[in-house]
């Protein structure tokens, strides 16, 4: 055993790898289909402009960080806080679990990855 405590050695407490780096991609697909779906159910122009626009700003974020550029994962970050924010207005607002409930949830996990991420590549 070594008490090496280099990068190679690193923790990830809660989350494989496999997930850690693939929860844009996910995350991203989701908002611009949900995005389209609002847009299709209730003509909701502005759902179909949010959905579109913060789910081209994770699809720049994902791009980006594959790149390697590090500041990446926390403007996705902020994006996904942004949207956790609008849709716990959005829940307290309508009162109705769909959709605003489900994608908290799922937002909510995709924020945690990410903050997952952010702390232990520091």
């Amino acid at each position: 055993m070594s008490a090496d405590t280099g990068s190679k050695n690193k923790i990830y407490i809660g989350f494989n790898n496999e997930f850690r780096y693939n929860c844009h991609p996910w995350l991203r697909h989701i908002v611009l289909i949900s995005g389209i779906i609002g847009y299709i159910k209730a003509t909701s122009k502005v759902s179909l402009l949010s959905g579109s626009i913060s789910g081209l700003l994770l699809i720049f974020a994902a791009y980006l960080q594959f790149q390697g550029q590090t500041w990446a994962l926390i403007l996705a970050g902020f994006v996904t806080a942004v949207l956790v924010v609008f849709f716990t207005l959005r829940l307290a607002k309508t009162r109705k679990f769909m959709p605003g409930g489900l994608m908290i949830v799922l937002v909510m996990l995709a924020l945690a990855a990410m903050v997952n991420q952010i702390v232990v590549s520091r």
